[in-house]
């Protein structure tokens, strides 16, 4: 899929304090197949950035196309088909169902899409192998580790094979010894599925697996380039 934002702008009102811009004049293009890590510290607004990426949120001002239709134009109901059926979501903390084993975990945006029960359990099965984990598929989140849980999500994200991954802080809370092996499990699956990758992280250390990185800083999106 491909991604463009043009112009975003991003305000919120404070009770009794005024206006606070979060995004200022924001622009992207994030070619379909492509690999995009957008980098920047805490608070700077890339969960903000991501909420409007996944439709989850709309921009103050400006534009967001996906394959050039504008999504301002498209109504609730198609937004919600876009969120289900075209946009996979991991986010830092996983969001796993803690009353749902890993299995139904999985399957779980595919009944929302009123795919049958065989079916979704079956393409579930499968996703679970991919990541390594079908012998963990009736255990509760509870029971597994934070890897583990980030690799549910993870196979959660495909389980409607989406045209766009959003990775929010995919590795923030895994230990440094399993970072590496998430990433290349994302960057795998996103090659796999034939998936857009747009991530947002504040680790400089993970940018090596991306096509492009940006850097937002003030409001604003600009080309990174590591200091050599």
């Amino acid at each position: 899929m491909k991604i463009k934002l043009d112009q975003i702008h991003k305000v919120y009102s404070l009770p009794n304090k005024g206006k606070l811009e979060i995004l200022n004049e924001c622009h992207l293009e994030v070619p379909s197949g492509s690999r995009v890590c957008i980098i920047g510290p805490s608070g700077v607004g890339k969960s903000t950035l991501m909420h409007i990426l996944g439709l989850l949120d709309r921009p103050s001002s400006g534009e967001v196309y996906f394959n050039d239709q504008a999504m301002s134009r498209v109504t609730s109901k198609q937004l919600a088909h876009y969120r289900n059926q075209k946009i996979g979501f991991v986010f830092q903390h996983h969001y796993l169902l803690g009353e749902c084993t890993a299995l139904e975990n999985v399957l779980m945006p595919a009944l929302i899409r009123e795919v049958s029960f065989n079916q979704a359990r079956q393409d579930a099965e499968g996703l679970l192998r991919l990541v390594g984990l079908m012998d963990r598929a009736q255990f509760y989140p509870a029971q597994l580790s934070g890897g583990e849980r980030q690799r549910i999500a993870l196979a959660r994200a495909l389980i409607n094979k989406p045209h766009l991954i959003l990775a929010d802080e995919v590795t923030g809370s895994l230990d440094p010894s399993l970072k590496e092996g998430m990433m290349q499990l994302l960057i795998q699956c996103c090659t796999q599925f034939e998936a857009t990758l747009i991530s947002v992280t504040h680790d400089f250390s993970l940018i090596q697996y991306y096509d492009t990185v940006y850097k937002l800083d003030d409001g604003q999106l600009s080309c990174y380039t590591a200091e050599v």
